[in-house]
């Protein structure tokens, strides 16, 4: 097949098999290395603050109070100098 625009690229690399093996790759390496502890540790800090300072979490049903959290950690995260990647890792946004 021959690749003439980058769309077709990211097709035929994601076809290959490459994409899903970097991505567990680097998934595997966040989950095992010293950041994840650290993520993790943020993100309790977080929910456990919303938690502690909004009692009627308590009283809504769980889907709500898990959008709620959700939404709490993107502003926490966003608001920061770092960028939430999904299921991989924090970027630090330079000069900031």
């Amino acid at each position: 097949m021959t690749i003439s625009n980058p769309t077709q690229l990211v097709d035929a690399y994601k076809k290959s098999g490459e994409f899903d093996r970097l991505r567990r790759e680097l998934l595997a390496s966040f989950q095992n290395g010293e950041g994840m502890s650290s993520f993790m540790n943020r993100v309790e800090d977080i929910a456990r603050k919303k938690l502690d300072s909004d009692q009627r979490l308590q009283y809504m049903p769980p889907e709500t109070v898990h959008r709620e959290l959700q939404q709490e950690l993107d502003r926490s995260v966003y608001g920061s100098c770092y960028l939430w990647k999904p299921a991989i890792f924090l970027v630090k946004v330079p000069d900031c």
